[in-house]
């Protein structure tokens, strides 16, 4: 992928979700070496486990169930998560993700 800034990128890989319990997730990160101080929007194409790993590192994630496309974005660097906040947030997230309850920021 070229490096510039990108206002619009979308994401449509990896095809697999692996159980997170009993298999390493797979997900796209292209996605995170686009992010730098140019705001980027991203779609993300029915990849639950790509959605789920940017809910974890980013605060401006929607996941639309209804399409089964995830929005991320607008974000830039400095909306990453920091390994605390993602410590602190996966392991409810993580149970609302895989049972389909209602995650309350």
């Amino acid at each position: 992928m070229p490096k510039r800034d990108y206002d619009l990128v979308f994401v449509d890989g990896p095809d697999k979700m692996m159980h997170p319990k009993s298999h390493p997730l797979t997900f796209c990160m292209d996605v995170l070496s686009l992010v730098g101080d140019h705001p980027l929007t991203a779609i993300i194409d029915k990849r639950l486990s790509t959605c789920f790993v940017y809910s974890l590192l980013f605060k401006s994630f929607r996941y639309d169930f209804l399409r089964e496309i995830g929005m991320l974005g607008p974000v830039t660097k400095k909306d990453l998560r920091s390994g605390r906040e993602i410590s602190q947030k996966q392991q409810k997230k993580l149970y609302c993700f895989v049972f389909g309850h209602e995650y309350v920021r």
